[in-house]
């Protein structure tokens, strides 16, 4: 670029490389708000950018401007805070600080690299063991339900294994599915709803056609196909999506022989087998929605040997919630009459399809008045209200 294209004198482009090594950005949640605070320090200027007015920008949002006086009395300058909406800058397509003069164009800004505070840490990841660590782990975790949310999509673009895309979509479909489905979405919620489906459509097709051809499947691709398919299904209802619903709970019910390779998939699997079945005798598939419950049920005794409890003793009460959602696809063979005539147990006539009892939010879901076809399917085969769903 000339001069007059970039407007820096040509001793400013190496003197801005520098300055930018020189810049630290510290962001931080103001508190009691869903804003962020930006402020900058300097801890030192070279000489043809003093009195210059700076331009400091997060992906294409300016963060804030600033002039570095002429003649500088002291070390480090302080510039801010200035603030942004938490919803706007989780929604930027990208997420990296860069800095040039305020005349400049675009192309001329660097790089800002030095920054502190949970939330710059947290658009800064540097790699995907990072993103595990501060995202997705329980124990290693961000607190702030908000910084996971911005951790997952910052990190996004720059992640490029399966298993950490889908992770990022799961961690921020969970945190939308804590809403309370009976209030309506913020533009926020669904925008990032939008953005979830988006991806995750593509992804657990992804995932699907992985499993479908190995003959050794890989513990990565079932954990995250499973997980990301079941977020991807449950947001499908919410968003009264009863065909995305339908693909994704198929998705994750195509893998219940997979359980052995990926013990912690199991209630999801069953889950599915489920919901998936109910959902096809609702459209009078019976043949097919008999296959699908008759493999929740089936599912439960290799959900149990794939764990040893002697390891891991917790993992019963999971087991125990696994068994509730087996026992529900046998009642719903059950009461949509499509148990085969022969020695085969009975059900209860008190044994109702409560799908409250269930470790799923479907209940809730259909109780706050969504996919209403499915709830009202549910309601004449259980015997239950849809206000007792969520029993």
């Amino acid at each position: 670029m000339s001069r007059e294209e970039t407007n820096l004198r040509p001793d400013q482009q190496p003197d801005l490389d520098a300055l930018s090594v020189n810049v630290k950005v510290h962001a931080e949640y103001v508190e009691g708000e869903d804003r962020i605070a930006f402020l900058v320090e300097v801890t030192d200027v070279p000489p043809s950018l003093l009195g210059v007015r700076m331009r400091l920008a997060l992906g294409p949002v300016t963060v804030m401007t600033f002039t570095p006086p002429a003649r500088p009395t002291t070390y480090p300058l302080r510039f801010g805070p200035t603030r942004l909406d938490h919803a706007s800058v989780v929604l930027l397509t990208s997420h990296g600080l860069t800095l040039r003069p305020d005349d400049a164009p675009v192309e001329t800004a660097v790089t800002v690299c030095h920054g502190t505070g949970e939330v710059m840490e947290a658009m800064t990841l540097p790699d995907e063991d990072a993103f595990f660590e501060r995202i997705q782990l329980h124990h290693s975790r961000f607190r702030d339900p908000r910084l996971l949310v911005l951790g997952a999509r910052a990190s996004f673009p720059h992640l490029t294994s399966f298993e950490a895309r889908c992770a990022a979509l799961t961690v921020v479909a969970h945190r939308l599915l804590e809403a309370n489905p009976a209030e309506p979405p913020s533009n926020f919620a669904s925008a990032l709803a939008d953005w979830v489906m988006a991806e995750g459509d593509m992804l657990a097709k992804e995932g699907a056609a992985r499993l479908a051809q190995t003959q050794q499947a890989a513990w990565s691709d079932v954990r995250w196909t499973v997980s990301l398919a079941t977020v991807c299904a449950l947001l499908s209802l919410r968003r009264d999506d009863i065909e995305g619903a339908h693909r994704h709970f198929g998705i994750a019910a195509d893998q219940t022989h997979h359980v052995s390779v990926a013990p912690v998939s199991a209630l999801n699997l069953v889950n599915a087998c489920l919901f998936k079945g109910l959902m096809l005798a609702m459209d009078g598939r019976m043949d097919d929605a008999r296959e699908h419950l008759e493999r929740g049920v089936k599912a439960f005794p290799p959900c149990v040997a794939a764990q040893d409890v002697m390891l891991n003793v917790w993992v019963i009460g999971d087991l125990i919630n696994v068994a509730h959602a087996s026992r529900l696809c046998f009642i719903a063979l059950a009461r949509c009459g499509l148990l085969p005539v022969g020695d085969v147990p009975k059900v209860n006539e008190n044994s109702k399809l409560e799908l409250g009892s269930a470790k799923s939010p479907v209940a809730r879901i259909l109780a706050a008045g969504h996919a209403r076809r499915l709830a009202e399917f549910v309601v004449s085969v259980s015997g239950v209200s849809p206000k007792v769903l969520v029993s």
